[in-house]
């Protein structure tokens, strides 16, 4: 196994181990918080978090700007570059870290307007989410490094006891004192010190470099750094507001309410966990696509994608055929019957699942070859198209109207959008063989998802919790038999199951 592929299976195992621990321990808290203090605060969680997720995620953008731009000077050890551009980059997070405060406080005279049930201390538990969502800006600008360098994993140990020890805080505190505002203190402490250690064994890793470097980017290159974070950031904006403003508009219908928010995140939330999981996993490719990308030919890139897209396939399928099955099962074992949707939505909310995370490959390998300016509006496009979509069908049709408008615009704009940009400019070619491709994956999972349904119809359990596992087990077992004996000769399936197998027999 070479450098590269060792550091993307390091990085991704790490990604998603941090991932899946915070998962669990997160669904735990979400138990204890429903049992302690209802489903209304539960709701008012939910929408604060997205609120300020909103105003956190030109970071992110900027974050993945930046990294395209050290893949370079950090594999030609040009330590001088990277003073230079680290500086210019803690330069841009605290002016960013102020922007995202003053536009929290001037969201504070229309809290009234997006929540409205009379919540005790709403604009202190607005302030405590304010605070949580800037906290770090002004020390982890230096995280960036370990992602470019493929050495996301060095922080792995850190950020996993971190957040053990902040839920296993909460879940205390909720069952002590019942009280909103202690569950926030303890998350806003704990964020703190887990990126200050964080900060901490990044400088000494990197002590040959200068963070306090006076230097400064020439004037041209900072407007082509500029041009690219913008561009990255309608991304994010559009992608936000794709997903994140479903609960603004669920709180703000007066026959929807806030007290549905926490039902119909308590959905998002485990979707959304494993769709970020699984992009944890692919996303720790990236940095190695980005050094492929300018070593290798286009013809070596495209081999490469389609095992991604291979990958993203098999893992985003299999997921999605369970939730069709095992989703609204588990929500009742955990939160009771009363948070449970309809099969309609989660219809929907698992066909959007599907095709927004099997896009994700593309993702990566736009992420990777710095591939954001051609495509910067089309996000914003599809926001628009959702906002507008789900507003007038949430007045006909209720919460099916929100799904149902993110699902149309997730076919109208992203899924022939993004596969069409990334071949014209990585491939230089047409995506015909892409979308042929993508219709016979869509295909294969649903005959495999016919074969499911009628094994599973005929399995009748009383016990709840037994039946969960049994068919849980199922699903596995004829998604896993089904997709080997479709692409058994598939050159990308071959590829995956050797490097199972030469891992297997190394460890044994």
């Amino acid at each position: 196994m070479n450098k590269r592929v060792k550091r993307s299976f390091l990085n991704g195992f790490s990604s998603v181990i941090v991932l899946l621990l915070r998962s669990i321990l997160l669904f735990a808290v979400r138990i204890v918080f429903v049992k302690t203090l209802g489903k209304v605060l539960l709701g008012v969680d939910s929408l604060f978090t997205n609120i300020l997720l909103a105003l956190s995620l030109a970071d992110s953008g900027i974050n993945t700007a930046i990294s395209f731009k050290l893949y370079e000077p950090i594999a030609n050890k040009d330590y001088k570059y990277i003073n230079t551009l680290m500086s210019f980059y803690k330069k841009i997070y605290n002016v960013l870290g102020l922007v995202v405060i003053s536009i929290g406080l001037l969201i504070l005279p229309f809290l009234n307007f997006i929540v409205k049930q009379d919540i005790s201390h709403i604009y202190i538990i607005f302030i405590l989410y304010l605070i949580t969502a800037v906290s770090t800006y002004f020390i982890s600008y230096k995280n960036v490094l370990l992602a470019a360098d493929q050495s996301d994993y060095e922080s792995s140990i850190i950020v996993c006891s971190t957040y053990l020890l902040m839920y296993i805080l909460q879940i205390v505190s909720l069952i002590l004192f019942h009280n909103f505002i202690i569950f926030i203190i303890v998350k806003i402490i704990m964020t703190i010190v887990q990126q200050v250690l964080v900060n901490r064994k990044i400088t000494k890793k990197y002590s040959m470099i200068n963070f306090k470097s006076k230097d400064k980017l020439p004037k041209k290159e900072v407007k082509s750094m500029i041009n690219s974070i913008k561009a990255m950031y309608m991304h994010k904006i559009g992608n936000y507001l794709v997903t994140g403003t479903d609960t603004i508009i669920i709180s703000a219908n007066p026959s929807l309410g806030v007290a549905l928010v926490g039902v119909y995140t308590s959905y998002i939330s485990i979707t959304g966990l494993i769709d970020n999981m699984l992009y944890k996993g692919l996303n720790g490719i990236t940095a190695s696509y980005g050094e492929l990308s300018v070593t290798e030919n286009t013809d070596a890139q495209e081999n490469v994608f389609n095992i991604i897209s291979f990958l993203s396939f098999i893992l985003f399928g299999l997921f999605t055929t369970g939730f069709m099955f095992l989703l609204t099962p588990f929500i009742k074992l955990c939160f009771g019957t009363d948070f449970s949707l309809n099969y309609t939505i989660l219809l929907i909310l698992c066909i959007n699942f599907f095709l927004v995370g099997n896009l994700k490959s593309i993702d990566v390998i736009k992420e990777a070859t710095g591939t954001f300016i051609s495509d910067r509006y089309a996000p914003l496009i599809q926001a628009a198209i959702n906002l507008i979509l789900s507003i007038i069908l949430t007045i006909k049709l209720g919460l099916i109207g929100v799904v149902l408008g993110t699902l149309i615009s997730t076919i109208l704009v992203p899924l022939w959008n993004k596969p069409y940009i990334a071949y014209k400019n990585i491939f230089k070619k047409s995506p015909i063989s892409y979308f042929k491709t993508q219709f016979i994956y869509i295909l294969t999972l649903i005959i495999n998802y016919i074969i499911t349904y009628y094994i599973l119809k005929n399995i009748n359990i009383s016990n709840s919790l037994v039946s969960f596992i049994i068919k849980g087990l199922i699903i596995v077992i004829v998604y896993i038999t089904f997709i080997s004996i479709t692409y058994w000769r598939n050159s990308s399936f071959n590829y995956l199951k050797n490097i199972i197998v030469r891992k297997i027999k190394r460890n044994s």
